[in-house]
């Protein structure tokens, strides 16, 4: 029964739509059933894991390439997880974790809309356009405009469903931008983590989702999404509210 179990597993972690629905569904499941304690929980979950593959990599790229410090980049790797990481913990704790959930969804149907778009183009064998072909060959420009749509749609027709009414506190045309600038964070973390990668000459940063690759995959554009949502709401409700800037987290 186990091995069937395990065989099934890696036979699901190599079908990526398949892989990416059920982790989507683990995720939403954790979200409504624990709340503030879920949201909690998996901030604490990408922080730690996306360390440790940090640490992993920087740890194998070591053994080859002279010019990296394990100790210093490390700890640059840390400072630069945690600290966004810890803008995300505050939009929880502020705007409450309903935000935090329709950001990682907003995260994540950019990356579902670029990689549908992207195969979808493979197979017809398009000429598009790489978006950054030194940092990411494999993005293109077309993917992320694809991306940013999906997005986009999909998140102002089911905002009502993942956000209470009574805490958005924010109007439809400022959803409709703060919607924009997550897909784009969601771009650039994406394309800083190639940047990281190449860097330090890491081939890759796991497997810990089977073919959707490592943590850093998936958390790269939530971390830099953490700082730019965080910022905005924060900002939009000061406008709105014409409230002094209040920096506590209680």
């Amino acid at each position: 029964m186990i091995k069937k179990t395990k065989k099934g597993f890696r036979k699901l972690k190599k079908n990526k739509i398949a892989f990416g629905f059920v982790l989507g569904l683990l995720v939403l499941g954790v979200y409504f059933f624990l709340r503030e304690w879920g949201g909690g929980t998996l901030i604490i979950v990408f922080t730690i894991i996306s360390i440790r593959e940090v640490h992993r990599g920087l740890r194998e790229a070591a053994k080859t390439n002279k010019k990296v410090n394990l100790r210093r980049d490390t700890t640059l790797g840390i400072i630069s997880i945690s600290v966004p990481m810890l803008f995300a913990f505050i939009m929880m704790i502020k705007f409450s974790v309903d935000w935090l959930m329709f950001m990682a969804f907003n995260n994540y149907m950019t990356d579902v809309g670029a990689y549908l778009f992207g195969s979808y183009a493979k197979k017809r064998e398009w000429d598009v356009k790489p978006l950054a072909p030194v940092v990411s060959p494999n993005k293109t420009w077309e993917g992320a405009i694809a991306g940013i749509l999906l997005s986009f749609i999909i998140c102002l027709i089911v905002q009502n469903r993942l956000i209470n009414p009574e805490i958005i506190r924010i109007d439809v045309y400022s959803l409709a931008i703060l919607i924009f600038l997550g897909s784009v964070f969601n771009i650039l973390g994406d394309l800083a983590g190639s940047m990281f990668k190449r860097a330090v000459d890491i081939k890759d940063s796991g497997e810990t989702f089977g073919s959707h690759g490592g943590f850093l995959d998936k958390a790269d554009g939530f971390i830099a999404c953490s700082v730019g949502y965080t910022l905005f709401l924060t900002i939009v409700t000061l406008v709105k509210l014409n409230l002094p800037l209040n920096l506590s987290l209680f």
